[in-house]
């Protein structure tokens, strides 16, 4: 397995953004923006904001393209998949992982199993100090098992 980040956005017109945010954790490691094909340790997953909060869509929605990349991903085992939502106001310098009140994290059976990993975050334009932190440890130790 090769000892990159992949990025993978849903946006064009943020996917600079998600780049610098990833940027800032990634110490020595290369961010790639998604490419299809190939196996990776580590896919960092950028949903921006939207005004319902749906992280990753359920059962009831139209499309799920987000939930079935992340559900396939997670499925396969092979890469350590991460879910940042940003552009939340609300989760700006936060001391936990992720906003408390998104409860699309415990609805969603995908999210709540990463939740229990702690690859769910939330932020709004960068990560607080103590998300940086711990994803850059995360990071380190997946990527040198």
């Amino acid at each position: 397995m090769e000892k990159t980040v992949v990025i993978a956005s849903f946006s064009t017109a943020n996917k600079q953004l998600h780049k610098a945010i990833a940027d800032t954790v990634a110490g020595n490691y290369e961010c790639h923006e998604l490419l299809l094909g190939g196996v990776k340790k580590v896919c960092l997953v950028f949903v921006d904001k939207n005004e319902r909060n749906i992280i990753l869509e359920t059962e009831v929605d139209i499309s799920k393209t987000r939930s079935d990349f992340v559900e396939n991903l997670v499925k396969q085992g092979r890469t350590h998949v991460v879910v940042i939502y940003c552009q939340h106001e609300d989760s700006h310098g936060l001391t936990t992982l992720y906003n408390r009140n998104l409860g699309n994290i415990r609805k969603h059976k995908v999210l709540r199993q990463l939740q229990g990993q702690n690859r769910v975050f939330s932020i709004n334009k960068e990560f607080s100090s103590y998300q940086s932190d711990y994803l850059k440890v995360f990071l380190n130790e997946s990527l040198t098992e």
